[in-house]
């Protein structure tokens, strides 16, 4: 009705300042904690970029092939969820290749991997597939946020923390930590 109608449209209205706020916060934050403006706007980014896939994949799934239009409040809960939790997930990564860089980078990612990677992509898959069980709901609204959320996590754990932010940070090198410089420790 008109009630749901003008909520749609305040939620529009404050969608953009909604995911521009949350982003600048999680940059600074991120560029905080890793001492690190290219890293912020690393971890960011790849945050923003998996929540975009998740959507389109979404789209593609409710729109396309199950002919449901999406509905309007899956786009702004999706977010929020997405970007919690990933931004989470590629800063605890970020951190901990940061603590073992001194051993190189090559092998940083490689332990930092080593430390994180099974709990973190276990309780990526478990909160992913969690999510996916909402698939089953009556209410269409519930169903597209749960696999949304659902498509968001296993795309981010299982594809952007597991290659696509080791990929950058090796490739960005030294870069990634301007200006903090990373050093390699004497071996003994």
């Amino acid at each position: 009705g008109a009630s749901a109608l003008d909520l749609q449209h305040l939620v529009a209205r404050d969608q953009k300042l909604l995911m521009a706020t949350t982003l600048l916060l999680i940059f600074l934050i991120v560029a905080l904690m890793l001492r690190s403006p290219v890293a912020g706007v690393v971890v960011v980014g790849t945050v923003a970029v998996s929540y975009g896939a998740a959507l389109g994949a979404s789209i593609l799934i409710w729109q396309h092939l199950l002919h449901h239009e999406l509905h309007w409040a899956v786009a702004p809960i999706s977010f929020i969820a997405l970007v919690a939790v990933g931004a989470d997930y590629n800063l605890l990564l970020a951190m901990r290749i940061r603590e073992e860089a001194g051993a190189g980078l090559g092998t940083g990612i490689i332990r930092a991997f080593g430390a994180t990677g099974g709990v973190v992509t276990t309780a990526g898959i478990v909160f992913g597939i969690t999510m996916f069980a909402l698939a089953a709901s009556n209410v269409l609204s519930v169903a597209q946020i749960g696999v949304t959320i659902g498509v968001g996590l296993l795309l981010d754990t299982l594809v952007v923390r597991t290659f696509i932010l080791p990929s950058i940070v090796a490739l960005l090198g030294r870069w990634f930590w301007w200006p903090t410089r990373i050093t390699a420790k004497a071996r003994c």
